[in-house]
Order: structure tokens, then sequence, then C-alpha cells
């Protein structure tokens, strides 16, 4: 059983399910592994209650997490810097209606400080940037693996090992167009955008403050300095 955080290599994953299960014969085969995937898998919540509670006490249960800074940028910058989106209209629309900024025109990106408001103060985030702990309730489910983004390969390995997944199936190469949202100059260059109270209140909201300390993060090196 994997529980699906976005942002840190779900697109991978859900490839390799689709090869795991005799879907496809390779993982490059799929062109809408999103879509595919919710049309070909189970979902828990889409089982009954024994079925469900049977699963969770019997199946291998697995995760993947990433640094919470570093994940938000990457929501960001999918989301919002590269592309106007629904994602990006629903929060112009926010922006408008809550802020006193100067308003957005239809055409205007949101920009990173804007949309870390729209984070910090919306009461129901997209799942690409809900926090961690909300989508995968690790106080509750006993997961017998949590593998981090920022060692991906050999957890990924260590997995499907454990799995007893065959010789010839393996974590397939990174995306092609990364986001790159890990490295200590991007980081800098997106979290600099912010003001020290904004990057104080960010800090200390409840969800990324709780996924820091669930999954035994910290504030990355390249940021101490803008606080």
């Amino acid at each position: 059983m994997y529980c699906i955080v976005p942002k840190a290599s779900c697109t991978s994953w859900k490839r390799l399910f689709a090869v795991l299960h005799g879907l496809v014969d390779d993982v490059d085969e799929l062109k809408h592994p999103h879509t595919f995937f919710r049309k070909k898998f189970t979902w828990i919540s889409q089982l009954s209650l024994t079925k469900r509670e049977k699963v969770l006490r019997t199946y291998t249960k697995f995760l993947f997490v990433r640094n919470p800074y570093s994940r938000i940028l990457s929501a960001y910058r999918d989301k919002f810097a590269y592309q106007v989106s629904s994602w990006s209209l629903d929060a112009r629309q926010w922006l408008r209606e809550n802020t006193s900024d100067p308003p957005l025109s239809n055409r205007s990106k949101v920009s990173f400080p804007q949309f870390v408001t729209y984070y910090l103060q919306v009461s129901r985030k997209n799942t690409h940037w809900e926090d961690m702990n909300k989508l995968c309730d690790p106080c509750t489910v006993d997961y017998d693996f949590i593998g981090y983004y920022e060692t991906l390969k050999p957890d990924s390995d260590y997995i499907l090992d454990l799995i007893r997944a065959p010789n010839s199936t393996r974590f397939p190469d990174p995306q092609k167009v990364p986001t790159h949202s890990s490295s200590d100059d991007i980081l800098r260059s997106y979290y600099s955008q912010l003001s020290d109270e904004q990057l104080k209140l960010l800090s200390e909201s409840e969800g990324l403050s709780t996924d820091l300390e669930l999954f035994n993060y910290s504030m990355p090196e390249a940021l101490k300095s803008e606080i």
C-alpha cells in the first residue's frame, strides 16, 4: 500500500506500479500516469471497512516524504511559476478577495510571496502542497517504511527488495524536466523574496512545523541565513 505524497517522486512510483502489475512493459510507455493510476488502482477509501482493516494490518505500507521547504517551492514552481493553471487561477481569485495587494490581472502570475500568503491562510490546501502528515496520517497508520526524496534511489531500491519486486524492475531515472527545487541556489533565490515576518510565519505554521518534526527534517542550511 502506497500513500501518495505529490512532489516527492509520486509520478515515478505510479509508473513503476503500472510495470509491477503488468499493465505496461516499460515506465516510459505511460504518457498520463496520474489519470492511469486513478483509473486502474484501488484506493483504500473504496474498500469496505473489514477489507480496509485487513489491508492496514497485513499489507506492506510505505510513503516517501520530502523536506517541506523544498516541497512547497516545487509545488509553486510546477503549478504557478511556469504556467497559468487552474490552481493559479484559484489562488489569484482568493488573493484578489482577501488581500490588499495590488489586483492581479488575468495574465499575471502569482508570485512566490503571494503563494506563501495563500498557503498560510486558506483553510484547505490543494493536495500538491497539502501537509504530508494530513495526506498520509503517519500517527495512525503503522507504515513499514518511510522513504526520503533526498535519498530517493537507495530508499526506492530498498522498498522494491522488501516487496520482492523482480530484479529487472528498478526505480526509473529522474524526470527529464525536474524542478530542482531542492538546490541551495534555487531555494535561496525564492525564499529571499519573503519578508522576515513571512518566513517566520511559514516556519512556525502548524502544518509545516509538524512535518518537520514528524519526519526529522529541519530548515535547509541555505535558508538559515534568511532569518
